[in-house]
């Protein structure tokens, strides 16, 4: 009777405490019965073994070395009832919560059954994958290891086939657990790409195809971003697909603000061999709007978001104007130049004096952060790097507008841009927005008179000159080690001409007036 049975699993959970023999004889006694043909004897014994991994500290590894993992799959897969395959399930996520040996087993048995058995079956097992691709924000190397093995263990073309399933819910898991291993490595990508997965990758981007989920959408949006930054023939058939006036409608009309944000990533990714396209295809104003509303509140999640969103716009509109003089005015037309000026500027809300040292340990490590969590849980430190690396990214497309367009050139200027870009030269706590700062500068210059005496006015040629690491002597004769190296160093980006050095900028004879 169902009472008999609730009193024979507490018997069995009271002789499991604190025995070991005990629990590795009632683990095996349970993995045998998972293939019993009485679908209820099934669904009891995997419920009795998910109790005994919830309420014993050791008893996860007495139960996987029983060979619990694989029966558990195929009931997973096959069970004859919906409660036992949820049994299953439930046990196979208490199993992958306790510890990375557990995890990897787990792993390489759920990679063989993605695709296989009932729209619920895959369901399960891509969101148990995906569980354990994500794995714990306290350890991220647990997480990595996981995908590591979920990736060696061939899953991209089941994946790909996934993609185009009926049912919504399994288009979301599989293309959520492509994006957490196409970042890892350019093999990934290749395995994605090999089993012809752009097409339907382009084809969750529209609604129809998608069920209008923007988080299918943006996941879609970050492996192809992933895609075509690793591989330009990648790229090309993104385009080629029809991809990019489907991201430029994300970017129009989807409901969050996360979609848009990678919508604008997969385009950054496109720009270096389609920036005439984007522009062609209208994605200059809604880049331009996303970089609008800067955040204000440190610890507030959404104010990360919309910093990741300027980061990702900023960087696409870089790309864009790459794409030529066309671009670069339709830029400024819809206001861009003032907007990505406005993001240099310091947050002094990020720089308390009584978080400064903290902030500045924490963010040494957050620096080359883009998708999966360092473990570091300190928000401050956090919004301190992303501000940084929007500063960055606005600079860099700042130099690229002003690029050969003395209209550009002259608006930065008007903006309040040269001050602002001194400061950062002069006081960013990081190299890479000094660089971009340092290239605006010369971009500025460029054969513009007036903005270079107005860098001249506002301190600019000491800016530089400390920057390279020669305030003693500005002409730098004995320059060396980094200061030297970055003297050396052009500032420009490959794919665009290239327009000088920070050195050859101070050597101008008109900076000077020697």
């Amino acid at each position: 009777t169902p009472s008999g049975r609730q009193h024979a699993s507490a018997a069995l959970t009271r002789l499991a405490t604190e025995n070991v023999d005990n629990q590795s004889q009632i683990a095996k006694r349970l993995v045998g019965l998972l293939d019993h043909d009485d679908a209820g004897v099934v669904q009891r014994a995997a419920h009795d073994l998910q109790a005994l991994a919830k309420d014993h500290p050791g008893a996860p590894v007495v139960i996987v070395n029983a060979g619990a993992i694989m029966p558990l799959v195929t009931v997973l897969s096959n069970g004859k009832t919906d409660e036992g395959r949820t049994a299953a399930a439930k046990t196979l996520h208490v199993l992958a919560n306790s510890g990375p040996a557990n995890q990897l087993a787990i792993a390489i048995g759920l990679v063989a059954l993605l695709g296989a058995g009932t729209d619920q079956a895959q369901e399960y097992v891509t969101d148990l994958l995906l569980t354990l691709s994500t794995g714990s924000s306290a350890d991220p190397t647990e997480a990595k290891h996981n995908r590591t093995a979920i990736a060696n263990a061939g899953p991209f073309k089941m994946l790909v086939f996934q993609l185009r399933s009926e049912s919504s819910r399994v288009k979301l898991l599989a293309v959520s657990l492509m994006a957490t291993l196409s970042g890892d490595s350019e093999a990934n990508v290749s395995e994605i790409a090999k089993y012809n997965g752009i097409k339907p990758l382009v084809a969750l981007l529209e609604p129809e195809a998608s069920g209008g989920d923007a988080e299918t959408q943006r996941q879609a949006a970050v492996v192809l971003a992933d895609m075509a930054r690793v591989q330009a023939a990648y790229g090309a058939t993104v385009a080629k697909e029809g991809g990019i006036p489907l991201l430029v409608g994300m970017l129009r009309t989807s409901s969050t603000i996360e979609a848009k944000a990678e919508a604008a990533g997969a385009l950054l990714s496109l720009a270096t061999e389609h920036a005439r396209e984007m522009g062609e295809a209208g994605a200059i104003e809604p880049l331009v709007d996303l970089l609008k509303s800067d955040a204000t509140a440190v610890a507030d999640t959404s104010s990360l978001t919309r910093a990741h969103a300027q980061l990702k716009a900023a960087g696409a509109i870089a790309g864009l104007a790459a794409g030529g003089m066309d671009n670069q005015d339709k830029v400024k037309a819809a206001g861009g130049i003032e907007l990505l000026v406005d993001l240099l500027k310091h947050r002094p809300d990020l720089y308390p004096e009584r978080m400064k040292t903290a902030a500045d340990r924490l963010s040494t490590h957050l620096w080359n952060v883009v998708r999966h969590d360092n473990g570091v849980s300190n928000g401050l430190a956090k919004a301190r790097d992303l501000h940084e690396r929007v500063q960055a990214q606005a600079s860099l497309a700042l130099a690229r507008l002003a690029l050969g367009n003395a209209a550009n050139q002259s608006a930065v200027t008007a903006c309040g841009g040269v001050a602002l870009l001194i400061t950062l030269v002069s006081s960013s706590a990081r190299e890479q927005p000094r660089d971009e700062a340092a290239g605006v500068l010369w971009s500025l210059a460029v054969d513009h008179p007036e903005n270079q005496a107005a860098i001249a006015a506002a301190g600019g040629i000491e800016a530089l000159v400390d920057y390279v690491g020669q305030a003693s002597d500005k002409l730098g004769a004995a320059a060396s080690g980094e200061g030297a190296r970055r003297a050396r160093t052009r500032v420009w980006v490959p794919g665009v001409a290239p327009y000088g050095t920070l050195m050859e900028c101070i050597q101008r004879e008109s900076w000077y007036g020697s």
